[in-house]
C-alpha cells in the first residue's frame, strides 16, 4: 500500500483542485482486478502488481477512455478509442494482456466516431458489450465475442441507441441517452424481444449510471448547457420500472470549456484515490 508523508501531501497544493481541472491532471479513473490495480491518468495507465508500479502504458488517441469505457476479462483489459475524431478514422478496441502488458489492437470499426462504453457482459461469457457515437447513423449498443471476434449490433441508427454507461439485468439492459441537441430518455432494451422502450423522460443527456447492494438503479445527467440542462439522479426501486428524481445538483460558475461539464459520477474505488494523487501529479506535471 501507498502511503503519502505529510510533506508530500503538502506538495498536492501546488495543483489546488481548480487548476487540476483546469490542466486535467487528475486521477481519471481506478480499475482493480485481483492483485492488479489500473490508475488513469491524462494520456496513461499506471498498472500497479502487489501495489508496485509494473509498467505505464501510453493512451495514443485522446486523454483517455471515458470511465464506464474500460473493463477486463480473464486478465485482459480491453478499452476503446474516445477522441473528437474529426476525420472520422477508423476506431479501435484495444486489449492489454495483464500478464506480459502487452498491448495491442484487439477490434477496428469503421464508421463509428469513438468509443463511449466498453463493459463485459454480466449473462453470457467472454462478451463485451460496447457503446458507440456520435452522428445517428454511428449510435449503436453492440455485444463482442472476445474468443471468437464476432459482433452483433442489438441496436444501432438513432440517438436513442447513444448510451454512455448500461445497467444489465438477465433479459435487459438499461441506460439514459446522451443526445446533447434532442429530447434524452431512459431506455429499457430487451434482449428477448430484441426491442427497445422509452421508459421515462429525463433532463439532460445521461452519462453515468450504476446499481446498489439492494438493486436500486440510478442513472445521472449531466449539465452540457447550464440553460436548458440540470444534473438530476434518477432512481429505480422496482427493477427499472418506474424512474422518479432521486437528488438534483446545480453546476458551479465555472466555464465548461475550459473546466468540464456539471458531470455526476458514481463512486469507483474512490477510496483509492488519495494513495495515488501525488504520483498522479508527478506523473503528468
Amino acid at each position: 500500500m501507498i502511503n503519502l508523508p505529510v510533506l508530500d501531501q503538502l506538495k498536492l497544493k501546488i495543483f489546488p483542485s481548480i487548476l487540476r481541472r483546469l490542466l486535467r491532471i487528475d486521477i481519471f479513473n481506478i480499475v482493480k482486478y485481483k492483485k492488479i490495480k489500473i490508475i488513469i491518468l491524462k494520456k496513461k495507465f499506471l498498472i500497479f502488481k502487489n501495489n508496485k508500479l509494473a509498467i505505464k502504458i501510453n493512451i495514443d488517441r485522446g486523454s483517455r477512455p471515458l470511465k464506464d469505457g474500460i473493463d477486463i476479462i480473464d486478465n485482459k483489459l480491453y478499452f476503446g478509442d474516445y477522441w473528437p475524431n474529426p476525420n472520422r478514422k477508423p476506431v479501435y478496441l484495444y486489449e492489454i494482456d495483464l500478464n506480459s502488458f502487452k498491448k495491442k489492437i484487439f477490434f477496428t470499426f469503421d464508421r463509428i466516431r469513438h468509443i463511449h462504453c466498453v463493459k463485459k457482459d454480466n449473462y453470457e461469457k467472454n462478451c463485451l458489450y460496447i457503446c458507440t457515437g456520435d452522428e445517428d447513423y454511428e449510435c449503436g449498443i453492440y455485444r463482442l465475442n472476445i474468443n471468437t471476434k464476432e459482433i452483433k449490433a442489438l441496436a444501432q441508427g438513432a440517438q436513442k441507441y447513444r448510451a454512455v454507461s448500461l445497467i444489465q439485468s438477465r433479459h435487459k439492459i438499461f441506460y439514459g441517452s446522451d443526445n446533447p441537441n434532442g429530447k434524452n430518455y431512459i431506455y429499457v432494451f430487451d434482449k428477448v424481444k430484441k426491442n427497445c422502450t422509452a421508459l421515462k423522460k429525463i433532463e439532460g443527456p445521461a452519462y453515468y449510471s450504476t446499481k446498489d447492494k439492494y438493486g436500486n438503479m440510478y442513472i445521472a445527467t449531466t449539465i452540457e448547457n447550464r440553460k436548458k440542462h440540470r444534473a438530476i439522479i434518477y432512481r429505480s426501486k422496482d427493477d427499472g420500472k418506474s424512474w422518479q428524481e432521486f437528488r438534483e445538483f446545480k453546476k458551479d460558475k465555472l466555464n465548461s470549456k475550459y473546466f468540464g461539464y456539471g458531470l455526476v459520477e458514481f463512486l469507483n474505488n474512490q477510496d483509492e484515490k488519495l494513495k495515488y494523487k501525488l504520483l498522479a501529479l508527478e506523473e503528468i506535471s
